[in-house]
């Protein structure tokens, strides 16, 4: 954690459960919504937050990344061979496809209304 001249504090979280571009948004609307919460940067996987500690706890933060429906860590998770493994899968993936990545949320609501029809 770091800290600036005026008392702001910036964290990090790492966040699994993320897979597209609306996750991303949508963590990221849950955490500016919190007060005290003055900036947040949320990539896949990854959340840099500056809040005033008067106002929000680390422990807030990752609170309301979980009730969004991921998993939220204050300190890097270690990654199996697997999980590495998906990573370089990824990268290649990215230099081949390019940094395109499918909207998993909308695919999973298509899937769900071709059920109930």
């Amino acid at each position: 954690m770091l800290t600036d001249n005026y008392g702001t504090k910036t964290m990090d979280l790492y966040i699994e459960g993320m897979h597209c571009e609306r996750c991303v948004r949508k963590l990221s609307m849950a955490l500016s919504q919190i007060e005290g919460v003055e900036s947040c940067d949320v990539e896949m996987g990854h959340a840099r937050i500056s809040y005033l500690p008067q106002l929000a706890t680390p422990q807030a933060l990752k609170r309301t990344a979980e009730s969004t429906g991921y998993e939220a860590h204050l300190q890097a998770p270690r990654k199996g061979p697997w999980q590495r493994f998906l990573d370089r899968m990824i990268r290649s993936n990215e230099g081949v496809f390019g940094n395109k990545r499918p909207d998993c949320c909308s695919i999973i609501s298509d899937q769900q209304t071709r059920k109930q029809n």
